[in-house]
């Protein structure tokens, strides 16, 4: 049962990059701490941070409601920016997001002397307000009048589509 990897084995290992335990090095590189969407997967410290500067110009956000769930969802499954599920701020005992990247930046300090020697610049990720990623994803999001987004036959062709589905 050892080799699971549980919310507890989760949890346990938060503590331990807080604390910075002996191995340190190999919970930042091996142990899932960080929950992400699409799908609630669980990734490494390292896969998280790499992920964000790789992909996301060393950014993040993070969803505080469950509400918001589904459109961090949407957002995550779009690649716009890096989705933290609020699971996450729980396990390492943040009640805000001010408490996870001031949390962050302890557990990156405490990692930097272990993993230095081959992960040369270890920074830490800056959060984008999730508020902020919503409004401007709802902006990119918008319904259009099927008569001036669609030509005559693109039209006619999604008018007996829509009949077959609403029959």
């Amino acid at each position: 049962g050892g080799r699971r990897k549980t919310e507890a084995r989760r949890a346990r290992s938060a503590l331990s990059l807080l604390s910075g335990a002996a191995d340190v090095g190999k919970i930042f590189c091996h142990e899932e701490v960080i929950t992400v969407l699409p799908g609630k997967r669980h990734i490494t410290l390292k896969d998280f941070i790499d992920k964000a500067f790789r992909e996301h110009n060393g950014t993040y956000t993070v969803v505080l409601k469950g509400s918001d769930i589904p459109k961090g969802e949407g957002i995550a499954g779009q690649r716009i920016i890096q989705v933290l599920h609020p699971q996450t701020l729980d396990r390492f005992g943040c009640h805000s997001v001010e408490d996870f990247e001031d949390v962050l930046e302890r557990v990156i300090a405490n990692a930097r002397p272990a993993v230095s020697h081959w992960y040369r610049e270890l920074k830490v990720p800056q959060c984008a307000a999730f508020s902020t990623v919503k409004k401007a994803y709802v902006e990119r999001t918008s319904i259009v009048d099927e008569k001036k987004a669609l030509d005559k036959e693109t039209r006619r062709a999604w008018i007996a589509l829509r009949w077959c589905l609403q029959h």
